[in-house]
């Protein structure tokens, strides 16, 4: 079962730079060809 879209913050407190990555799913498009579970159970 996949979470509600949520709204983030950052603040970087520190003195050195920092890096985000930011993914986003995409719709399931059809049959998938691996049998392993994704995400949150």
């Amino acid at each position: 079962r996949w979470l509600d879209a949520q709204t983030h913050s950052g603040e970087n407190i520190g003195e050195t730079p920092t890096q985000v990555l930011f993914v986003e799913l995409k719709e399931q498009g059809g049959e998938s060809t691996s049998s392993a579970s994704h995400g949150p159970s």
